[in-house]
């Protein structure tokens, strides 16, 4: 094949001492598995069995989708010019489901231990036979659907365009939904591959704190498992890195050498699209104090120390009752105080509010109302027709005053609040 590499590189590598090519889907160092022959798979497995004996409590499997692949692809060029399929070599392949069970059967089985895969093209449907519990293959997934909102359409992953609300309702909407009663959701905004949440669909200026705070009880009131990346929960921003050289990410290093050397694009509108995507930006130091390399380090670390760690770090956070950090600690008791809530129905309102995520999660005649402002200018909410809304109580909110009558609230820039309601 002609294909490249999600990293802009020939999906091929010649190795000297064997004289052959080996396949590489992702950078150089990671070598394709060849997952049809049975005795890699049973060496896979022998080293999962390694890490479980030691006691570890569960394991992620990266690339999930990749391991079953197509026999045969078209032309990358010919790709290119139709744009048919945004990922034809990214495939979920005819095979995967046959190689989960069998890890299931030789490894998860035997042990009492979570597991999770990495499935980014995924749709919920195809979600619910990874995760489904007659299934017998993983515990949940991560998607990366909400996670493409902000690029353009047919595009790739730099091409930024602004977040659409409505989105973001239609993607986590369908996941609650489509799992509901037989599958498990992974909830997350950041990990190792993704920039920072506040960066990204909050507001890492004026409204850190409180665009921090609502992204995460926006998300972590529904069905799942919260997956909390470090410095996600003290509102680590992305880095104001300008120069290339400031950044180690070869995919983010490659794109900048192709659109900037081979394409001919303008070297600042390709330093945005970085500024604002590259992988690098989760990367940098976890921030743990106002010290040298925000104590860190005291060597030198492989990416420069993120500016704002005078002011953004644990230690600030741990002494300021309204941290970001403090605010995690409440939903995290709230989320186990209303456990069966949490595992209960979902119900999205307002759909088409361009400013208002709302929806209820409700159980044994308990029901919570989630409702966050997803935005920097006030927003107006109503409450529903036949709630009672003098017999809601507040169970979390990050403005401390309140705003509004009993029939109607105004949500002040990226305000979020969760009642329970009788």
């Amino acid at each position: 094949t002609d294909w490249v590499s999600d990293y802009g590189q020939s999906v091929w590598q010649y190795e000297e001492h064997t004289g052959e090519y080996y396949l590489h889907m992702n950078a150089v160092k990671q070598a394709d598995l060849n997952w049809e022959n049975p005795e890699v798979r049973q060496s896979v497995y022998e080293m999962m069995r390694f890490w479980l004996d030691k006691g570890v409590d569960g394991l992620r499997i990266d690339q999930l989708h990749l391991l079953s692949k197509k026999e045969y692809l078209p032309p990358y060029e010919d790709y290119i010019a139709r744009r048919a399929d945004p990922k034809p070599f990214r495939p979920n392949g005819a095979r995967i489901h046959d190689y989960l069970k069998e890890m299931t059967k030789e490894v998860f089985s035997k042990y009492n231990v979570m597991s999770v895969g990495e499935a980014g093209s995924v749709t919920p449907e195809e979600g619910l036979v990874y995760t489904g519990t007659d299934e017998h293959e993983l515990n949940m997934i991560f998607h990366f659907q909400h996670m493409e909102l902000d690029q353009k359409p047919g595009q790739e992953h730099w091409d930024v365009k602004p977040l659409e609300l409505s989105d973001l309702k239609k993607v986590l909407t369908d996941w609650q939904e489509k799992l509901e009663h037989r599958g498990w959701n992974t909830l997350y905004w950041c990990n190792h591959d993704q920039p920072r949440i506040v960066s990204r669909f909050g507001d890492e200026g004026t409204y850190r704190k409180a665009s921090a705070k609502m992204l995460a009880a926006l998300l972590y009131f529904m069905k799942g498992t919260p997956y909390i990346y470090q410095g996600e929960e003290i509102g680590m921003t992305n880095a104001p890195f300008d120069r290339i050289e400031d950044y180690q990410d070869i995919q983010t290093i490659n794109m900048y050498h192709k659109r900037v050397f081979e394409m001919g694009r303008n070297r600042e509108e390709v330093m945005a699209s970085i500024m604002a995507k590259s992988r690098d930006h989760a990367r940098t130091p976890m921030q743990w104090d106002g010290s040298k390399n925000a104590g860190f380090t005291e060597g030198e670390p492989w990416l420069a120390v993120n500016p704002n760690y005078k002011t953004v770090n644990a230690a600030e956070a741990q002494d300021d009752p309204d941290s970001i950090l403090n605010f995690y600690k409440k939903l995290i008791r709230l989320r186990k105080q209303y456990a069966d809530i949490i595992k209960g129905s979902y119900t999205l309102l307002l759909p088409d509010d361009p400013q208002l995520f709302v929806y209820e999660r409700q159980a044994n005649g308990q029901k919570l109302m989630s409702i966050s402002n997803v935005s920097k200018e006030e927003a107006a909410f109503y409450w529903p027709d036949g709630s009672e809304p003098e017999r809601a109580e507040l169970l979390l909110s990050n403005y401390d005053n309140d705003s509004g009558t009993e029939s109607r609230i105004t949500f002040r820039p990226y305000e979020t609040r969760v009642y329970l309601l009788a």
